[in-house]
This record gives C-alpha cells, sequence and structure tokens, in this order.
C-alpha cells in the first residue's frame, strides 16, 4: 500500500495471514477477552520526508498504531487498541546504508475486529490527507476506496 512517499510493502500479505485454517479470515481478527491482534506494518519513508499517519477519530475504538515497541497484555500476544497511538509522525532520514531511498521503521497495527481500516497520510504542509484503506480480516481482502 502506497500513500506518497509512505509504503507498507507488505501489510495486504500480513492482514490475510490472519486466517485460522479452514475458519472464517474475520474470526482471527474478533477481540479475545477484550484483546486485539497486532499486525506487522513495516513503514517504508521514501528520502528525508516528514509525514504523519493518522487513524481517523471514527475508528479509534478499534484501530491503533505500534510503532513504540509496546508489549502485549497476554500470553497470546494480544494487546489493548488504547495502548496504541492514533497517529505518528515519522521522520525519513537523508543519509541511509547502502544508498537505500527508504527509512525503514519497525511496528503495525492493533485491530479489534474485521474491518476496512482507514489510514491519513500527511506529508508536507498540505492539510489534506492521502486517504488508504486496508482490509483487516475482510473476505478477499478488498475495502472499497476512501470516500
Amino acid at each position: 500500500i502506497i500513500a506518497g512517499p509512505v509504503a507498507w510493502p507488505d501489510v495486504r500479505v500480513l492482514a490475510a495471514d490472519h486466517q485460522p485454517h479452514g475458519g472464517s479470515p474475520a474470526a482471527a481478527y474478533a477481540p479475545f477477552g477484550g484483546l486485539a491482534l497486532q499486525v506487522e506494518g513495516l513503514v517504508a519513508v521514501t528520502d528525508a520526508t516528514t509525514a504523519r499517519v493518522r487513524i481517523s477519530a471514527s475508528e479509534t475504538g478499534r484501530l491503533s498504531l505500534d510503532y513504540t515497541g509496546l508489549q502485549p497484555r497476554n500470553a497470546a500476544g494480544r494487546y489493548a487498541v488504547s495502548d496504541g497511538a492514533s497517529q505518528v509522525t515519522f521522520h525519513g532520514c537523508s543519509q541511509r546504508p547502502n544508498g537505500s531511498r527508504s527509512s525503514l521503521f519497525e511496528g503495525g497495527f492493533i485491530v479489534a475486529g474485521a474491518q476496512c481500516a482507514r489510514v491519513d497520510v500527511y506529508t508536507g504542509t498540505s492539510g489534506r490527507p492521502i486517504e488508504r484503506r486496508i482490509a483487516f480480516g475482510v473476505r478477499g481482502g478488498a475495502c472499497r476506496p476512501a470516500a
């Protein structure tokens, strides 16, 4: 998934991996004991760009970001959605080894329930976000484009 200078190279594949054998994709995303699944979402930020990734206010009860290395709340590796952040700012580096054009940031999404999650990416001085949808546990992995 690409949004301007920000990309999640593997998030579609990783979001689809959370499907129990022979079960419903949505079942893997159901909260268990009030705790949610974390889906890895490595972020690549091109060049020396500063970008802010934000979860819309209408989705913060079921989706958050974790790019700080939170510890899970139980042995099954689950988190409270409120443990994560509603927004994260990434600062791409101008100098990287091996001539790479992207700075990489490890982390991911804390997801409570199957959903087509809206993620807004802000870059530069523009007040308008680049909107993207990510399918977590949605059959076919497809979400309608953001309105």
